[in-house]
C-alpha cells in the first residue's frame, strides 16, 4: 500500500513502522513482571517509557494533523528525502544525556505496560493515518518550533517521533540490561 505513495511519505511511513517494530521487538524480551521495576532512584520503568512515548506521539500527532490540515489545496514538488534533514540535530544516547521531559510528557506511572503499549500504538497508526491523507500535499511548508530541536516542518515532526523512539530504545535497552534474571 505504502508503494503507491509518493517517495516522501512512503519513506516517513516506512520508518515510523521500522522504528515501531523495533521497539515491539526489544520489549518481547521483558519479563511481564518486570515490566514496573525502576532500575535507578531517579529513572522510569520500562512501562513509564512507553507511556512517555504514548504522550509524546499522541501530542505530536495531533499538531501534525493540523499542520497538515493547514496544508489542504497545495502540492508537494519537493523531491528530496526526508531522513537526511534531522539526522545533525539527533542525540542519541538518552542514557548519558537525559532531557528532563516537561510535564505534560512525564509519564504518571498508572498505566500497565500492556495497555501504554496498546495506546500508544493507537497513536502511532493514527499519525501514520494522517500523512498517508495528507500525501501530494506540501508538508515541507508547513512548521511549527520544537522546543529544543528548534523550527520542524511537518514531515521533520513525523521523523521527530521516529528519532524519538530510537532515542528511548537505548533508555529501554538500559533498563533490560540491568534487570535481574
Amino acid at each position: 500500500m505504502t508503494d503507491l505513495l509518493p517517495p516522501r511519505i512512503h519513506e516517513l511511513l516506512t520508518e515510523l513502522d521500522r522504528t515501531q517494530q523495533a521497539m515491539r521487538a526489544v520489549l518481547a524480551s521483558l519479563p511481564p513482571e518486570h515490566a514496573n521495576t525502576v532500575v535507578r532512584d531517579g529513572s522510569w520503568s520500562v512501562a513509564q517509557v512507553v507511556e512517555h512515548l504514548l504522550l509524546v506521539e499522541d501530542g505530536t500527532g495531533r499538531l501534525i494533523s493540523t499542520l497538515i490540515k493547514q496544508c489542504e489545496g497545495t502540492t508537494d514538488a519537493e523531491t528530496d528525502p526526508v531522513l537526511p534533514t534531522l539526522a545533525g540535530l539527533y542525540v542519541t544516547d538518552a542514557v548519558r544525556n537525559p532531557i528532563e521531559a516537561p510535564p505534560s510528557v512525564t509519564p504518571k506511572g498508572e498505566m500497565s505496560l500492556a495497555d501504554a503499549m496498546a495506546a500508544q500504538q493507537t497513536a502511532r497508526e493514527r499519525v501514520m493515518a494522517a500523512f498517508t491523507k495528507g500525501a501530494g500535499r506540501a508538508l515541507g511548508a508547513r512548521s511549527y518550533p520544537h522546543p529544543i530541536l528548534g523550527s520542524l516542518n511537518t514531515y521533520q515532526w513525523g521523523h521527530f517521533l521516529a528519532l524519538h523512539q530510537q532515542r528511548h530504545m537505548v533508555q529501554l535497552r538500559s533498563i533490560l540490561s540491568q534487570l535481574p534474571v
